[in-house]
């Protein structure tokens, strides 16, 4: 399992929200790698009113049968509730329990109905109960259209919205060697930046160059093909993301260049662009003197 380093602004809100005498509807997201599990699960330690299903690509019914199975240990009277989300969840939310359900983008694959489903159960049955609802996942796109955007059935419903960020440098130097000097542990936050499960791996008996080799350099690495994984878990057109950031990459800027490059129309790269901004793995940057939103002299660079 993955060290838990700092989160303590991330595990306040949430304990907060825990204890209080009101409903609780949460919505914790941020890509893949950044610790969304190992932070409520830490949130959760030594209570024993909590639900944690993780989600699994599988049928609505099978879907149904795990999370009976995880949450009976807790509330066993929950195997003679009808098996339904709507009827499963309001049983445990009005007991007063925390239901998690982790990769939620899973269950709207299987089910596009559970978002309308926990809008109904929150807007007509949970007001007057204590019990918390945490909604957790890593694909962004989906979150969004699922929970935050403006046509979503829980737009606006959420008490609490958690978007997981990498860890700052001061948290990352947890997981260097004592043996880096103060140049490797820049260079190694600039390698690995502040994601846990990259950092976590750093092998702590050998220098950073071999680290780097062979972590990201070898095939049998286990970042080699994590920025190929990454893409392929948000994007339907991977390869076409892939090229436009090796545009980016090689020096090709601004819009004009980056479509060129591609071999995109220069009126459809902002569509591209903006997916990626959204995904946190580029930043458009303008001249302080003008308007983002306005200016036309924008500079792409990486941002991931």
């Amino acid at each position: 399992m993955e060290r838990f380093v700092d989160r303590e602004i991330e595990l306040s809100r949430l304990r907060e929200c825990y204890a209080s005498d009101s409903p609780e509807m949460i919505v914790i997201f941020g890509r893949r790698r950044l610790g969304k599990t190992q932070l409520v699960q830490h949130s959760l330690t030594q209570r024993d009113d909590a639900v944690v299903y993780q989600a699994t690509q599988t049928t609505p019914q099978v879907q149904l049968d795990e999370f009976v199975d995880a949450a009976s240990g807790s509330f066993p009277g929950i195997e003679h509730i009808k098996q339904n989300w709507e009827s499963l969840l309001g049983y445990l939310v009005e007991q007063g329990g925390i239901v998690v359900l982790d990769e939620f983008p899973y269950l709207i694959d299987a089910d596009k109905s559970v978002p309308s489903v926990i809008q109904r159960l929150w807007d007509q049955r949970l007001q007057n109960t204590s019990g918390t609802l945490i909604l957790v996942g890593s694909s962004i796109s989906m979150m969004e259209e699922a929970t935050l955007l403006g046509n979503s059935p829980l737009y606006g419903r959420f008490t609490e919205k958690i978007d997981l960020r990498q860890l700052g440098f001061a948290a990352a130097q947890e997981f260097f060697p004592e043996s880096y000097t103060p140049e490797d542990r820049i260079f190694a936050w600039g390698v690995f930046g502040g994601v846990p499960y990259y950092l976590d791996g750093i092998d702590l008996d050998h220098d950073l160059g071999t680290v780097i080799s062979e972590s990201l350099l070898s095939q049998r690495g286990y970042l080699h093909n994590e920025p190929e994984y990454v893409l392929r878990t948000e994007l339907t057109e991977p390869n076409r993301y892939f090229a436009i950031l090796k545009a980016i990459a090689a020096g090709n800027t601004t819009s004009n260049e980056i479509a060129q490059m591609v071999g995109i129309d220069g009126k459809q790269i902002s569509t591209y662009t903006q997916k990626l901004e959204r995904l946190r793995l580029i930043e458009r940057e303008v001249p302080l003197t003008e308007e983002k939103a306005r200016s036309r002299r924008g500079r792409y660079r990486i941002l991931d």
